[in-house]
C-alpha cells in the first residue's frame, strides 16, 4: 500500500502568486492553497496600505508575515492556525514589513527597559 503525502501545498514567494487583471482588482493579488482535501481557497492581498491598524497579523517571525482583513475573507480559526503552524510564508510589500518591524522593535524596547529594571533590583541572582 503506498503512503499518501498530507502536507499542504503553498505558495513560498510572491513570484508565485498569480494577479488578477480584472479592473476591480487592479491593485490585489490572488493566492490559491492547495490542500490534501482538495479545497481551493482564495486569499486577496491588498498592496495598498493606508491604514494598517485595521489588518491583522499572524506571524511566528517578521520573514514569515501573513497579511489578512478581516471584512473581506472569512477564515475559521481551525484555518488560521493552520496557516500559521506549516509557514506559510508571503513575502509582502516592504511598507507593512517596515511598519511590523518598527512596532515589533518598540515593544522590545518597552520589555527591555521593564526587564532591566527587574535585573537591576535582583543582580544577586546574576552574579
Amino acid at each position: 500500500m503506498r503512503a499518501i503525502n498530507y502536507r499542504p501545498i503553498f505558495s513560498s514567494s510572491y513570484n508565485n502568486i498569480t494577479t488578477n487583471n480584472n479592473n476591480n482588482n487592479n491593485n490585489k493579488n490572488t493566492i490559491i492553497i492547495l490542500n490534501p482535501y482538495n479545497l481551493n481557497i482564495n486569499i486577496n492581498l491588498i498592496k495598498t496600505i493606508n491604514n494598517y491598524k485595521d489588518y491583522s497579523y499572524f506571524y511566528k517571525s517578521l520573514n514569515k508575515l501573513i497579511l489578512y482583513k478581516s471584512n473581506f475573507i472569512i477564515l475559521s480559526n481551525l484555518l488560521k492556525k493552520t496557516i500559521v503552524k506549516f509557514n506559510f510564508k508571503i513575502l509582502l510589500i516592504d511598507k507593512v514589513i517596515s511598519i511590523a518591524k518598527k512596532y515589533k522593535i518598540e515593544r522590545i524596547k518597552k520589555n527591555l527597559i521593564l526587564k532591566s529594571r527587574v535585573f537591576s533590583n535582583n543582580s544577586k541572582y546574576f552574579k
